[in-house]
């Protein structure tokens, strides 16, 4: 192995170290612990069984073997798991009450004692799991991480081995996670230096481990996600998904490779298609792409499956008028304050130059109430052209929705939110009075929220809830940002979801732009293509600018002529603005197509790309 190669330290200790340790059968460690038996032993130490003697109470105690004192990093990883047991406060984590050192100088550490059986016994009996159960183990273990997590403190060994199943309450599958002997920990400032992450080491066991962690590289949360995503997906499938005698193999498989769908692996267990989505997206090579965080894939994996076409769909502008037409009229009671405090707020700004001020509050009121179907579909048809426009009514939401809190009572729900207190925000929400709970602000609220959290269907839902009531919400960019991140996911079913809401009541100006820049400069041709889709089926490709037009027909041709004649014809239009896509292109790396994607994908419009830059360039 040469010296840029990494280092596997995977959970074992050299053969030398592993002769048996003498027995402490009826030893009395630290004058408290009266040693009964030996439950097992490893190659670092052994497990007893022992009784507090002052507590009565049994506890098991994990023993180091004296030579084991000799290597100062795996006594450093020892220490580490005292540090995370007892600090890590979590019903699914085994806890632990004690730390010390024997005459002879071996150490010690006591932990809750366990009766139980590992998942790695349970996956060896049953083959697999049933989804329901895999799911319940999952959500657990998922809960533990999302506490470690909090507290900087990165497992980087999970494994079936290392989960313990008891029973709990009448619950069979109750999980303990055990062994954060490799743990990065940072639980106070002063354990900064003192992570056990020399470079080059690559700490876990290869089987289970994240591509970044084989790679010797950094690691965070997502790398305990990715783990807990091998040991889904050997649940549901009854095997990983990178399996080989050689450990260094398997480190490249996570690498490298894509693992077989579990639809193709279990097709006859029945799993369902939003989790086998979900263990998809959870062994992503890149950590971005996974769930956002360990609270996050718990409130998921608790979430309800999600039922088919939940958001109504239409295809033509009409259609959305008609639509609109006929749920704004019984609604306008409902719907008639915030446009009335619209009206109110803007003749209060004409008032110095404005004659019969009170007939016009009238007339405004009136205008509100009578006429609101008109305002709701001119509204949505139109909407502001440019940024500066949506920027304003953006703001004027934010204002009516900050005088809509204060009379709901629930200013602190805002606090909440910019805190990044998203469970307490959404009870404050679940708990809102009756009077007020079918406001869209709400409906928007918890749309955001439940976003934050990652709980993405329940976002869009809520959001294509409060768009129902408001089409104004179309201009909020966190809105829409939420929205379209979810149309560009990787699960086709959650980017359908969006893609309704999208069709459906997103079909503002500045959304355009979004969908055409998606399907310009997306990295994933599936997102490209939707966006496309979308754009030539709602009629708005039409209403981009002409130059946006090419720039997508310039992304989606594959034919060198093709290419040349779309870049000819952005040049010939002439707006300056239209350099931004004729510079993608050009920025392009010249690898990525061919015999072993060694060739340049743009080699044949390279010139015509400099000199259309260059051109524009001129006409600034």
């Amino acid at each position: 192995m040469t010296d840029e190669q990494p280092t596997v330290e995977a959970g074992a200790v050299p053969s030398e170290l592993a002769a048996p340790s003498d027995t402490l059968t009826g030893e009395l460690l630290s004058g408290r612990y009266l040693v009964q038996d030996c439950l097992g032993e490893g190659a670092m130490g052994a497990v007893y069984r022992a009784e507090h003697t002052l507590m009565k109470k049994t506890v098991a105690v994990k023993v180091l073997r004296p030579q084991i004192t000799q290597r100062q990093e795996l006594v450093e990883r020892f220490q580490r798991e005292a540090q995370a047991a007892a600090n890590i406060d979590h019903p699914n984590i085994c806890s632990a009450s004690d730390f010390g050192r024997m005459d002879d100088g071996t150490f010690f550490l006591v932990i809750e004692y366990l009766e139980g059986r590992t998942l790695e016994d349970e996956l060896a009996e049953h083959g697999r799991l049933a989804p329901d159960r895999a799911t319940h183990i999952a959500a657990q273990i998922a809960s533990a991480l999302a506490r470690a997590h909090k507290l900087d403190v990165v497992h980087r060994d999970l494994k079936p081995e290392n989960i313990m199943l008891v029973e709990r309450e009448g619950d069979a599958d109750f999980v303990k996670i055990l062994d954060f002997g490799v743990a990065k920990v940072r639980l106070t400032e002063e354990h900064e230096e003192a992570q056990l992450t020399k470079a080059g080491t690559v700490w876990g066991t290869p089987r289970y481990m994240s591509p970044e962690q084989a790679a010797g590289g950094e690691v965070d949360g997502r790398s305990d996600l990715y783990s807990l995503g091998v040991i889904l997906y050997e649940m549901l499938a009854g095997r990983p998904p990178f399996d080989d005698d050689s450990p260094a193999r398997v480190m490249a498989m996570h690498l490298t490779e894509q693992p077989e769908p579990l639809a193709k692996v279990a097709g006859d267990a029945d799993i369902p298609v939003h989790l086998a989505n979900l263990v998809e997206r959870l062994l992503s090579k890149s950590p971005p792409k996974r769930p956002p965080s360990a609270q996050a894939l718990h409130d998921e994996l608790l979430e309800e499956p999600p039922a088919p076409n939940l958001v109504p769909s239409t295809t033509a502008a009409a259609s959305r008028s008609l639509d609109s037409i006929t749920k704004a009229v019984p609604r306008a009671g409902e719907l008639a304050y915030p446009h009335i405090e619209r009206a109110w707020r803007w003749l209060r700004q004409q008032s110095a130059a404005t004659q019969g001020i009170t007939l016009a509050l009238t007339a405004a009121v009136l205008l509100a109430l009578f006429a609101l179907p008109i305002v709701v579909i001119a509204t949505g048809l139109s909407g502001p052209q440019t940024e500066e426009e949506r920027e304003a009514v953006e703001r004027d939401l934010t204002s009516e929705r900050s005088d809509f809190l204060k009379s709901a009572g629930l200013v602190p729900v805002l606090e909440d939110i910019k805190e990044g207190r998203t469970t307490a925000a959404l009870e404050a929400l679940e708990k809102v009075d009756k009077e007020f709970a079918q406001s869209p602000h709400v409906d928007y609220l918890r749309g955001r929220v439940n976003g934050e959290r990652g709980r993405w269907q329940a976002s869009v839902d809520h959001y294509a809830k409060a768009l129902d009531k408001e089409p104004l919400y179309a201009n909020d960019a966190v809105l829409v940002e939420h929205v379209l991140e979810r149309f560009s996911d990787r699960s086709d079913h959650r980017a359908e979801h969006a893609r309704k809401l999208v069709e459906d009541h997103l079909d503002t100006a500045h959304v355009t732009r979004k969908l055409a820049e998606l399907a310009t400069y997306a990295g994933r041709s599936a997102v490209r293509d939707r966006a496309r889709d979308v754009l030539e089926n709602t009629g708005r490709l039409d209403d981009l600018d002409e130059w946006r037009q090419l720039g997508i027909e310039l992304r989606h041709n594959n034919e060198c002529k093709q290419r040349k004649e779309a870049i000819a014809a952005i040049v010939d239009e002439g707006d300056p603005a239209a350099v931004e896509v004729l510079e993608h292109f050009a920025d392009k790396g010249r690898t990525g197509c061919g015999l072993l994607n060694l060739e340049d994908c743009y080699g044949c419009i390279r010139d015509d790309l400099k000199k259309g830059i260059e051109a524009l360039d001129a006409q600034k």
